[in-house]
């Protein structure tokens, strides 16, 4: 009876410490797994991803407005233009430089670009709209301009967008009608540009839209975006990081032209081995879950 009783308490002296060792064990696999998942894989992954992104959409950006603006004082003095005039309602960054460059590529004037933009914007916030609807009239504007002609494809679209133009419209025309406005402009013979500039003299009368919640929402999205672009821009400065992606590029076309040399049983194992590597984090706290289960079940 005394061994039976000996060997019970030894019995139950292990599955103490075993219990013991394997939550001490399912923790550190899950603190290991949590650290490098979620302490340093993802934060260098979505940050680095979102000023990685900003930086390519503004350099993308910067060197479509050099088409127009050939010179490096040109296009810094017209980003800071742009970068202002995005500050009204109705209007944001990238949409003020891709309808400048858009408007300026069929013939308009730098100050009748900004003009156009301006005033526009200041439609489209009358009736509540934003950036979006302003984007659609440059593109509908654009088209108007090189086409020479008012035609109601590219007139309805500014209307729907932009109500507030109906009624400077009617005031010039005493009509919102394409045909007629086109036949009004013939007979003087004028074009769908002099109608734009005569448009924008009659929308200067109207009030204007001040600030408010959602273009201050908008204001700071812009000035998040160009503030990651910069900080990204002078890392790529600073680390020529644009030369290292080329040769980072060349250098996995070599491996990939070299890994389909191999055996496929070479194959196998490079794969395996990879996916273990971009897993690791995940799979050890998985396995920490899953040993941390099992020291619940054997206290149980």
């Amino acid at each position: 009876n005394v061994k039976l009783a000996n060997s019970f308490k030894a019995a139950d002296f292990y599955t103490k410490n075993f219990e013991k060792g394997l939550g001490r064990l399912g923790n550190s696999f899950k603190e290991a797994g949590e650290t490098m998942s979620v302490g340093l894989t993802l934060p260098l992954v979505f940050l680095g991803k979102a000023a990685s992104d900003a930086y390519a959409e503004f350099d993308a950006l910067r060197r479509a407005l050099g088409t127009v603006e050939p010179t490096a004082t040109g296009l810094a003095s017209r980003l800071k233009e742009l970068r202002e005039i995005a500050k009204m309602p109705g209007i944001g960054f990238q949409e003020a430089i891709q309808g400048d460059v858009r408007l300026r590529s069929v013939g308009i004037s730098a100050e009748a670009s900004a003009k156009i933009l301006r005033e526009f914007a200041n439609a489209v916030a009358m009736t509540g709209g934003g950036k979006a609807q302003l984007n659609e009239i440059t593109v509908q504007l654009g088209q108007m301009a090189a086409k020479g002609k008012v035609l109601a494809q590219d007139l309805r679209p500014i209307i729907e967008a932009a109500p507030a133009v109906a009624m400077a419209l009617k005031n010039m025309f005493g009509t919102v009608s394409s045909e007629a406005i086109s036949e009004q402009l013939e007979k003087t013979g004028k074009s769908s540009t002099d109608m734009i500039n005569m448009l924008l003299i009659e929308m200067e009368k109207a009030p204007r839209v001040t600030g408010g919640w959602k273009n201050s929402l908008e204001n700071l999205g812009d000035t998040l975006f160009v503030a990651k672009a910069e900080m990204f821009e002078v890392a790529d400065n600073l680390f020529n990081l644009q030369e290292k992606m080329e040769g980072v590029a060349k250098t996995v076309e070599k491996f990939v032209q070299g890994f389909k040399e191999l055996p496929e049983p070479v194959q196998k194992a490079i794969l395996g081995i990879t996916a273990l590597a971009a897993l690791l984090g995940p799979l050890s706290y998985g396995i920490g879950l899953v040993i941390t289960s099992m020291s619940s079940l054997v206290t149980a």
